[in-house]
């Protein structure tokens, strides 16, 4: 329930952008984003889902990413570890114990410095 929480005062979403069907295969491609990529400026991650059904239910799932996936993790790397510097020199907590509601606030509150002070830069 923490994380549930944790994600909602992070504004975490979940977009679907294609869905394909067969009779036994739903395939879906997904884009997960959240309060944390706004900003950061970092780019959404994107994965293709593979739901195989048998008699009506769920046999499998199975997650992929996506081409060009390696290049997004480490712009998006680039962006948190910038992130990161600016916490550690303006001494801004950023990290918590456990993924809950009150580190999402707090967590929050720090991204959302951060953004007003760098929405203009490239």
């Amino acid at each position: 329930m923490d994380i549930i929480l944790w994600g909602k005062e992070l504004d975490s979403h979940i977009s679907l952008l294609d869905i394909s069907v067969n009779k036994d295969t739903i395939i879906t491609i997904e884009e997960n984003t959240n309060f944390l990529d706004v900003a950061l400026q970092r780019k959404p991650r994107k994965f293709k889902i593979t739901y195989s059904f048998l008699n009506g239910k769920i046999k499998n799932q199975s997650i992929d990413t996506l081409s060009g996936h390696q290049s997004i993790i480490k712009f998006n790397a680039v962006k948190y570890q910038e992130f990161i510097a600016y916490c550690q020199q303006h001494n801004l907590t950023y990290h918590g114990k456990s993924l809950n509601k009150e580190f999402g606030v707090q967590l929050r509150k720090v991204l959302e410095q951060y953004k007003s002070v760098n929405q203009n830069k490239p």
